[in-house]
């Protein structure tokens, strides 16, 4: 399961992923975070949960960095990844973003709390 949501006032994307991530979701879910990227224009942030996600299959890592490869040419200013217990995910789609050479600064947090606080 995925959500995007956009938060205008703090120059932010949300997106968070639950449970074992499709091709499909993050299909869809690269199409809405470019169309939203877009819309908020150069240095947005994202924060990416997947605190609640299990490490993706090999289907979607080529997606996955093509979502990473994306948001560094759209200028992302920083994406803050909500780990909680998703240790594994985590360390994934870190090994994941330096294979796309997607050099954004990754900021690390336990919860959605500390995200939003990452932001301002």
């Amino acid at each position: 399961m995925f959500d995007v949501k956009v938060d205008a006032g703090r120059n932010c994307i949300i997106l968070t992923l639950e449970g074992q991530i499709t091709a499909e979701e993050i299909k869809k879910a690269t199409n809405i975070i470019i169309q939203k990227g877009y819309y908020l224009g150069r240095g947005f942030n994202l924060i990416s949960n997947i605190s609640n996600s299990n490490p993706v299959s090999t289907d979607v890592i080529d997606l996955i960095m093509y979502l990473q490869q994306r948001l560094f040419k759209m200028g992302v200013a920083k994406v803050i990844r909500v780990l909680g217990n998703a240790f594994l995910t985590g360390m994934q789609f870190s090994r994941l973003q330096k294979e796309a050479r997607a050099d954004y600064k990754i900021i690390h947090v336990d919860n959605m709390a500390q995200a939003y606080k990452a932001v301002s």
